[in-house]
C-alpha cells in the first residue's frame, strides 16, 4: 500500500469515526428530547391546572369583594333601620315587615282572583281588581281587565273611576302598548257619554290611538276598534258613521261576536234606544248586517267538517 493510499484510508476511517460520534451524540440528544417530551404533557397539564386555579381564585376574590360591598350596604341599611325603628322598638319593626309581606300577598291574591273571574263572572271580579288598581293604577293588564269587567257587568261607575284616575296623569296612560287597552278605555268613555257628552272626544282619541298602534294582521283588535268607533259616530250623529260601517264589513269578524239576541240586551243599546230611537234602529240594521248569513254559516260548517275528515 502506498503512502498516498494509506493517508486516504486514514482519512476515510477518521470520517467514519466522526460520523459515528455525531450519530451517537444525536442519539443522546434524541433520547434526552424524548425524556423531556415524556414529561412535557404532564407539565402542560399542570400549567393548565395552575392557570384554571388562578382564574378561579380571581373570580372568588371578585365575588368576595362584591359580597363585602353588599354587606357594607346591608349593614348601612340595617343601621339606618335600627336608627329609625329604634325609637319604635323591635316589635314595631317586626310588625312592619309582616305588614309588607301581608300587603304583597293580598295584592297577588286579589289579582289572581280578579283575572280568574273577570271573563265569566265580571261583577265578582271588580272588587278584587279594584283593590289592585288602587295600588297600581297604571299597570296595563290591571286597567284592561278592570275596564273589561266593568263593561261586561254594566257597572259604568267603575269605568268612570278608572278614567278619572288615568286622566290625572295622561302621560302615563299614553304609554300603553296593547290596542285592546285603548279600545276598552274608549268604550268606557263611550258608555259615559250618554250622561256626559264631554267624554265623547276622549273616546274618539282612544280609538284613534288604538288604530295607530294596531298591527294590520290583528283583525280581532282592528274589528273591535272600528266597531266601537262606529258606535261612537252613530251616537254623536256623525255622518262618517256609514263609511265606518262599510270599512268594518271588510274586516274579518271576531269569533266571539254576539248574536243580535244578546246584543240587544246590552245596556248601551237600551240607553241608546231610549235616548235616540232612530239611531238605535240604524244600529240594529247595521249590526245585523255584520253577522254571518245562514249560507256563510253553512259553508263554514261544511269547511270544518271537511278539515276534520282530512
Amino acid at each position: 500500500m502506498s503512502e498516498e493510499e494509506f493517508r486516504q484510508l486514514t482519512s476515510e476511517i477518521e470520517g467514519l469515526r466522526n460520523q459515528l460520534a455525531s450519530t451517537a451524540a444525536n442519539a443522546e440528544i434524541i433520547a434526552e428530547l424524548k425524556a423531556n417530551m415524556a414529561g412535557f404533557d404532564e407539565k402542560v397539564a399542570l400549567l393548565e391546572r395552575m392557570l384554571a386555579l388562578s382564574d378561579r381564585f380571581a373570580k372568588i376574590e371578585i365575588e368576595h369583594n362584591s359580597w363585602k360591598t353588599l354587606a357594607r350596604y346591608v349593614s348601612i341599611t340595617a343601621g339606618l333601620a335600627a336608627l329609625i325603628f329604634g325609637w319604635l322598638g323591635f316589635k314595631s319593626f317586626d310588625n312592619f315587615v309582616h305588614s309588607e309581606v301581608d300587603k304583597r300577598f293580598s295584592f297577588y291574591s286579589d289579582l289572581s282572583a280578579g283575572l280568574a273571574y273577570h271573563d265569566k263572572y265580571p261583577a265578582s271580579a271588580i272588587p278584587y281588581l279594584m283593590r289592585c288598581f288602587d295600588e297600581r293604577p297604571f299597570e296595563e293588564p290591571i286597567v284592561a281587565s278592570l275596564l273589561f269587567a266593568s263593561d261586561e257587568a254594566d257597572m259604568w261607575d267603575t269605568g268612570q273611576i278608572v278614567l278619572d284616575r288615568l286622566g290625572r296623569d295622561p302621560t302615563k296612560s299614553s304609554t300603553f302598548r296593547d290596542p285592546i287597552t285603548y279600545n276598552l278605555i274608549g268604550l268606557a268613555a263611550l258608555n259615559l257619554g250618554f250622561t256626559d257628552p264631554s267624554r265623547y272626544p276622549y273616546a274618539h282619541r282612544s280609538f284613534d290611538q288604538g288604530l295607530r298602534i294596531v298591527n294590520p294582521d290583528n283583525s280581532y283588535a282592528l274589528w273591535y276598534l272600528r266597531f266601537n268607533l262606529w258606535r261612537l259616530l252613530l251616537a254623536t250623529g256623525d255622518p262618517q258613521a256609514n263609511p265606518e260601517l262599510a270599512t268594518l264589513r271588510a274586516i274579518e269578524r271576531p269569533p266571539d261576536l254576539n248574536s243580535w239576541e244578546k246584543a240587544k240586551e246590552w245596556k248601551w243599546y237600551k240607553v241608546l234606544r231610549d235616548a235616540n230611537p232612530g239611531a238605535a234602529r240604524i244600529f240594529e240594521e247595521g249590526y245585523r248586517s255584520l253577522l254571518p248569513t245562514a249560507s256563510s254559516r253553512s259553508a263554514s260548517a261544511v269547511a270544518k267538517q271537511g278539515s276534520k275528515a282530512q
